[in-house]
């Protein structure tokens, strides 16, 4: 990725009397909740779709849904018990599994329940990647960037 500059960093620097640069490296991390990922879907009366998922995002999961059966979102409910303890990891990889619970319920015109086991759900899921943060600021003495 290409930097992101404002302004004339040069000038900024001569200008500082203090300077500091260095990196931060942070390690990569698996998202290991308790509750693996999984969706129950079913048909209601007049067509709606209702989803009960494990996520932790439900207007996006709804969206997604929408997207990939082509129908507006004020037809799909989506239902989530709780949310915590995912760490994240079920903001955005809980839709491979909703999505695919709702196609079979439109589909079968039956409830669907997909479950993924824990083995499997870690490898699709993944986990934050390492990432390595290389900065070099200028700053006045009272900490004022420049």
């Amino acid at each position: 990725l290409e930097p992101k500059i404002r302004g004339d960093v040069e000038t900024g620097f001569l200008k500082s009397p203090m300077r500091l640069n260095g990196k931060v490296f942070t390690g990569g991390q698996k998202h290991f909740y308790l509750e693996n990922q999984n969706t129950i879907a079913y048909l209601e009366e007049g067509g709606r779709l209702t989803i009960r998922s494990a996520t932790q995002s439900i207007t996006t999961t709804q969206s997604v849904i929408s997207s990939v059966l082509g129908i507006p979102s004020h037809k799909i409910d989506v239902i989530m018990k709780r949310t915590g303890g995912a760490f994240g990891g079920k903001i955005t990889r809980s839709f491979h599994c909703a999505a695919a619970a709702a196609v079979a319920a439109c589909k079968t015109k039956c409830s669907i329940h997909v479950s993924i086991p824990q083995d499997i759900d870690l490898i699709m899921t993944g986990g934050r990647e390492p990432l390595i943060v290389e900065y070099d600021v200028g700053f006045e003495e009272t900490g004022r960037l420049r």
